[in-house]
């Protein structure tokens, strides 16, 4: 492998001569010290190789052809041939890596009020756009300074992922009243519903419940305002209150029913977004006579499995389909309805301990009717801001 890697370095050519001459030439070779990496004969011709330094050693008398040159010197001299070759593959290599470095989109999530194109430009002036390098951008800074121009806002998290900046910002529930060191506003903790309670952990705050207390919902857990020995304390309640509660669910499932057969896929617009910019391709307008669903779908461009460039392709999809009526048998009925309670509590207690659980089922006129009637535990406490003088 070594000798390999420095024969590539050096450089070398191939000549041809006649197979019979194949004593001659190696004799010569022995004589003058010339070493040949390889030589071969394959029917009346033979092949030799020779270090770039050697070949011009090997005189015209033994007949040797030069048929082709192989190494590195080969490749340098053809790239100073092209220069604008060489120029145009560094300027593309620079490109990829300045653009896997560079914001090119900015992604904001958690403003109501406040649009985001208006926190967009409150970012930019704060030091982040869409073109700065992730590399020389200071979060910290950036962060300190949109919340310091921006009171509006109580809190917001910056994360760079590749060539996106995701933004999750806090709208101040208070305008700005009475809040925190971190930009927080004040708030009490109290009961999202009527619970018993099982436990109660007061991290910030007074705790104003105990185990065993039965609470209805909006009634207080943990205050933010208590006394202490230096006077009157406001602060952010902070904790966890789990509560057993009981809820029932209830699910209806017709016996008639709508659904929908697809009868085609027609492909109606695609667009390329292109450092930010996005270029319609082409787009079908006007509407269809057929009921249709669309379908988009954005994929993003990725080198080697890994470089993401700044390149998304947009694509938008007609589905026609025709609804046709579906009757259920009682089976095909309590099929459905178990499906559709199944969905209902894995969403509505994705967070909680399920304790028990009571199905009753009955069919009615509407349907086949599940009722469930559920006692699961909890965290019951969400934030109630209130305001000081």
């Amino acid at each position: 492998m070594i000798r390999k890697i420095y024969y590539a370095l050096r450089g070398s050519i191939s000549f041809s001569f006649p197979a019979a001459d194949r004593a001659r030439v190696l004799d010569h070779c022995l004589r003058e010290g010339i070493g040949a990496i390889s030589c071969t004969v394959s029917g009346e011709e033979g092949r030799l190789r020779l270090l770039k330094r050697d070949a011009c050693r090997l005189p015209e008398s033994l007949g040797c052809c030069q048929i082709g040159e192989q190494g590195l010197p080969m490749l340098v001299r053809r790239a100073c041939d092209r220069p604008g070759l060489v120029i145009g593959a560094v300027l593309g290599l620079l490109l990829l890596l300045l653009s896997s470095l560079t914001v090119w989109r900015v992604e904001i999530r958690g403003n109501e009020r406040i649009g985001a194109t208006e926190i967009e430009e409150a970012l930019s002036a704060a030091g982040l756009s869409v073109g700065d390098l992730t590399v020389a951008t200071d979060i910290a800074s950036v962060k300190t300074r949109f919340l310091r121009e921006n009171p509006e806002i109580s809190w917001i998290g910056i994360y760079l992922r590749g060539t996106t900046a995701a933004i999750e910002v806090r709208e101040r529930e208070n305008g700005g009243i009475g809040g925190t060191e971190d930009g927080l506003p004040l708030s009490n903790l109290v009961a999202a519903t009527d619970a018993v309670i099982e436990s109660i952990y007061a991290e910030r705050g007074r705790a104003a419940v105990s185990e065993g207390m039965t609470v209805k919902r909006g009634d207080l857990l943990i205050s933010g305002i208590y006394r202490t020995a230096e006077g009157l304390a406001c602060v952010r309640a902070e904790g966890v209150v789990r509560g057993r509660v009981t809820r029932d669910f209830q699910v209806v499932q017709p016996l008639r029913a709508v659904r929908k057969e697809y009868t085609s896929r027609k492909a109606s617009a695609f667009s390329v977004n292109f450092f930010g910019k996005e270029i319609k391709l082409f787009k079908i307008a006007g509407k269809s006579e057929e009921e249709y669903d669309i379908i988009k779908r954005k994929e993003q461009v990725v080198l080697f499995g890994a470089l993401r460039l700044p390149i998304y392709f947009s694509r938008e999809y007609r589905l026609s389909y025709v609804e046709r009526e579906l009757i259920l048998t009682e089976n095909e009925a309590v099929k459905a309805a178990y499906a559709s309670l199944h969905a209902e509590l894995a969403s509505a207690l994705a967070d909680s301990e399920l304790l028990r659980k009571r199905l009753e089922g009955e069919l009615t006129e509407e349907g086949y009717c599940l009722r469930c009637h559920t006692e699961y535990l909890t965290d019951i406490a969400v934030p109630l801001a209130y305001e000081t003088e």
